[in-house]
């Protein structure tokens, strides 16, 4: 893979995985990057994977879910049974 991007062939290889001629045998078919594209790869190596943003807001609407009232997790817990023969 000369003039290429060896990251992840580097990273295999370093850690003797198997899969690393593969690595090598597909990059070696793929046509060289441009310069530009090596730099957006570059820039999102350096920022790294996109926040969570899956799950934080809820998925019916406001109006809704205040008049489903609390969530299980927000019910107080259920009076515990008395013994037999014993009323409250």
């Amino acid at each position: 893979m000369p003039g290429r991007s060896r990251t992840a062939a580097r990273a295999l290889a370093e850690r003797g995985d198997p899969y690393t001629p593969v690595l090598d045998a597909v990059c070696g078919r793929l046509p060289r990057p441009g310069r530009r594209t090596l730099a957006d790869w570059r820039r999102r190596a350096a920022e790294g994977p996109p926040g969570e943003e899956v799950g934080l807001e809820p998925f019916a609407p406001p109006e809704y879910l205040a008049a489903a009232g609390p969530s299980p997790a927000h019910r107080p817990p259920a009076p515990e049974p008395l013994p037999t023969g014993e009323s409250r």
